[in-house]
């Protein structure tokens, strides 16, 4: 007999608890949630302005990189702005004293776009965001002697544009209110280029030119990222 009241009173609290569930589940969740005294919407939003500083490779060699990011976060657990990088693989070229062979190139360049983070778990100390840029830039080749004398010719590129798609994860510690840091990797990818190096080879007194991999932008990224604002 206890038994069976036991479980009545369950059953009676369960159908009461889904009831309340069911009418507040009814109502639409937005991204503006809150109202002022004055009852005038209250936004429940932030954003930062930051840096990232990191290694790649750029057509097989150690690059750094470097670019800024600006965003706006909604409801603390999506940030939509702009972010992009600056890129130059020149300190890996080799050399001999002061001189660097003319069919040694190094490249450089820079892309930027659209800004897409999904944040998770914004508000512990430690969570994980997903930052995805899609956007586009610019990357031209060129000898660590000077420019090439020679770039300029109608059948040469040591130029291009390109589309770039770079996902990302990143690992975040909210320092402060106002300050965050971030350390993570992405992985860019760009439609192929369409490039060439060319130089004037002194001994042999004929110009030599070198297809430049049409992949070469595409490579992991590891960064540490300087974030400051209001999340």
């Amino acid at each position: 007999m206890k038994t069976l009241k036991l479980l009545t009173f369950l059953l009676t609290l369960l159908v009461v608890s889904s009831v309340y569930a069911q009418k507040s589940n009814d109502e639409i969740q937005v991204l503006v949630t809150k109202k002022n005294r004055d009852g005038k919407v209250k936004f429940d939003n932030g954003f930062y302005a930051g840096m990232s500083f990191g290694w790649t490779m750029i057509d097989g060699k150690s690059s750094f990189i470097i670019g800024p990011r600006v965003a706006w976060i909604a409801n603390h657990y999506f940030a939509l702005g702009a972010g992009g990088g600056m890129f130059s693989n020149f300190m890996s070229m080799p050399r001999n004293d002061d001189y660097y062979p003319l069919d040694e190139y190094f490249m450089m360049g820079g892309y930027g776009g659209i800004l897409l983070e999904p944040i998770v778990l914004a508000k512990h100390p430690v969570h994980v965001s997903f930052p995805v840029i899609i956007g586009g830039g610019f990357v031209a080749a060129q000898s660590k002697n000077g420019w090439n004398d020679y770039s300029y010719n109608g059948d040469y590129y040591n130029n291009d544009v390109f589309f770039v798609f770079e996902p990302g994860a990143e690992l975040e510690l909210n320092i402060a209110k106002f300050f965050r840091i971030a350390l993570g990797g992405s992985y860019r990818l760009t439609n192929a280029l369409d490039m060439q190096y060319k130089y004037f080879d002194e001994k042999t007194g004929e110009f030599t030119t070198i297809d430049i991999d049409k992949h070469a932008l595409n490579a992991f990224n590891v960064k540490l990222s300087l974030k400051f604002g209001i999340f």
